[in-house]
Order: structure tokens, then sequence, then C-alpha cells
């Protein structure tokens, strides 16, 4: 009886045509929505968090961009998301973390300029309406400073104390991340809101095991950002339109374009 009810159920599902076909462009099409993963994929290659790939994500209509900011052996900040990685794409054979000067050196995949602050700064400074959207800094006291325009910047934040040190520097946004809130003892949503929170970065999972959490946030009119969107096979930018944006205000993405036409499976 059960298996026969889930059977008409899918038989019965309406088509997307017919459920709202104007919304869901609406979404898909809302740059706001959208925030370029490690600057957003470049000639098929992800995470090369590389000027290329924010120029890349840029034509294509992003207006947030995510970098991953890690520290040199010198204390510099460089965007990679991790040396390992970053050893990996570079075939650098030397010492980890590298010096600043050492990183600069090396390009991306062979091929891909590599970014510290200087050319961030740059980046930003010739896209005054582009958004900087960290992860990987474990200092916010320390960052906000070295960035263009704190009004501009949003991080993805991982202890209680850096949110609130960020957020009284009056940055753009602050968002907790997913395991931060999932280890809050206390009245989270009074805590968020005490902070002037307004969005929040967690892992799309968060749609499968923290369905009471996310319907708090967005209850109290936070936005929700899922990252992982393609961690797993079949799910990416087109499959989280169609079959999650109800949970996620936006997603950190690494293919999107300004004219985005997501085809769904029930289309």
């Amino acid at each position: 009886m059960v298996a026969g009810l889930c059977w008409f159920l899918l038989l019965s599902e309406p088509p997307l045509s017919q459920v709202n076909r104007d919304e869901l462009l609406r979404y898909a099409q809302d740059s706001a929505r959208f925030i370029a993963h490690a600057g957003g994929q470049v000639d098929g290659h992800l995470y090369t968090n590389s000027l290329e790939a924010l120029n890349t994500s840029y034509d294509l209509g992003f207006k947030k961009f995510e970098l991953d900011i890690i520290l040199t052996a010198d204390d510099h900040y460089v965007a990679a998301h991790d040396w390992q990685k970053w050893q990996r794409m570079t075939g650098y054979s030397g010492p980890l973390p590298p010096t600043k000067a050492v990183f600069m050196k090396q390009p991306i995949l062979g091929q891909y300029t590599p970014m510290d602050m200087a050319k961030i700064n740059a980046w930003f400074t010739d896209h005054p309406e582009a958004i900087l959207v960290t992860d990987k800094v474990r200092n916010a006291e320390a960052f906000i400073p070295q960035f263009v325009d704190p009004e501009r910047l949003m991080m993805e934040l991982f202890d209680w104390r850096n949110v609130k040190w960020a957020t009284q520097a009056g940055i753009k946004a602050v968002l907790p991340t997913g395991g931060l809130l999932k280890r809050f003892k206390g009245d989270l949503m009074a805590r968020l809101q005490s902070l002037d929170i307004s969005a929040v970065s967690v892992s799309r999972n968060f749609s499968l095991v923290e369905q009471t959490l996310i319907k708090q946030l967005k209850d109290a009119g936070i936005k929700i950002y899922a990252f992982h969107v393609n961690e797993k096979q079949g799910v990416g930018t087109s499959y989280m339109i169609c079959n999650e944006r109800q949970h996620f205000y936006g997603m950190y993405a690494d293919q999107w374009h300004k004219n985005w036409q997501p085809r769904c499976d029930h289309e």
C-alpha cells in the first residue's frame, strides 16, 4: 500500500511549467544568490583561486566571489584552498607552506595567475560592484584591515569570537558556518539576532539532516548559502535550483551565468 501511494505521488507530480517556471527563472538568474566558488570555474578547472577565474566569473555575471585565503610561511595572505592541493596544482616540491615570494612565482596548473592581497585588492578596486567572500580565514581582526573595502566583504567564520569581532568591524556580512551553528548550546536564534547576523553558510547536507534548523533560520529572515554544491555526483547548480532552492537563499557555484536556464527532470 505504501509503495503504491509513493508511486501515485510520483506520477501525480505536476510538470514544472505548471508549478511556477517564472519563479524558478527569477531565482536562477538572480546574481545575488550565487557565489563564484574558489573564484569560479575556468577552462573546466576548479579551485584555482586565480585571477583568470575571477575574470571569467565576472564576465558570466557573478557579483560575489569566494576566495580561499590562507597564510604563507612569512604570514602573508594569499588565495589558495590548502597547501597540499596548491602543491598538486603547481608541481612545487619545496617546503610547505612557501613564502609569499615563492608562492607568487608558481603559476597554477602552469597557466593561471596566483593572487596575494595586492592582486586581490587591485582586482576588487577595478570591479567596484564585486563582493569578496572569504573562506579559511581564522583571524578576522588581522584580515579585515588588509582588504580594500570592508563594506564589500563577507566572511565565512568558524568561531564566535571572530564572528563577534567581524560584526563590530562593520563588514558587509558575517557568515557563521554550519558546524558552529550545530555546536551552539542555548538559544541560537537569539544569539544570531543579538549579533545582527543576516546570513549563514552551511553544507547542502543541512537540507537532509537539519531541517528544523533550516526552518528556524528562514523564519528568522536569515539567508542561507549552501556550499558542497558539487560534492556529490549528479548534484550541481541546476540540480540545486530545481530541487533545493526552497531550502537555501543561494549557493556557492562552480558554474553559473546570468542567463542560466536550468533543466529540471520533471519539465
